[in-house]
Parts: structure tokens; sequence; C-alpha cells
């Protein structure tokens, strides 16, 4: 359990890093929100980050955490990825 909690925070913490320039800009020149979505791929930062502390390396609530943020940040990435740009 030790060594999935890591690969998972491994792939959310290198997704974020792909949301990270898009969320610098869509804050910076949006007159929309839609920065607010994407700020809710990089709260799973915490989690992801915690997985690498021995405290909670074998948490299962960290791993089930991590779980959903991977789901919903490669949810998101392929969203982003497969819907062409309407500008």
């Amino acid at each position: 359990m030790k060594n999935t909690n890591k690969i998972i925070a491994v792939l959310i913490l290198l997704l974020n890093i792909y949301f990270l320039l898009y969320t610098y800009y869509a804050i910076m020149g949006s007159t929309k929100p839609p920065w607010s979505t994407l700020l809710s791929v990089h709260v799973f930062l915490i989690t992801a980050l915690l997985a690498f502390r021995t405290k909670y390396a074998n948490s299962v609530v960290i791993l089930v955490v991590n779980v959903i943020g991977l789901a919903w940040t490669l949810f998101l990435f392929l969203l982003a990825i497969t819907i062409p740009s309407l500008d």
C-alpha cells in the first residue's frame, strides 16, 4: 500500500504541473471563473504531498483521497486534451 500511495501521488503531482500554466492563464486573463474547477485539482496536492511523509505513508484515508484526486485530475486532463479550443 505504501508504494501504491506514492505512485498515485507522483501521478497527481505530474498532472498538477500540467494544469499549473492553465490555472495561471485562467486567473489572470479570464472574465469568467473557470479557474475554480482548476483550483479543485490543486487541492489534491495536499494529500499527494502527505503520502510522502512516513507518518501517512500507510494511511488508507490518504490512499482513498489520492485515488479520488487522481480520477478527477485524469478526467479533467482528458477533457483538456480532447475538447478543441473555441478561440
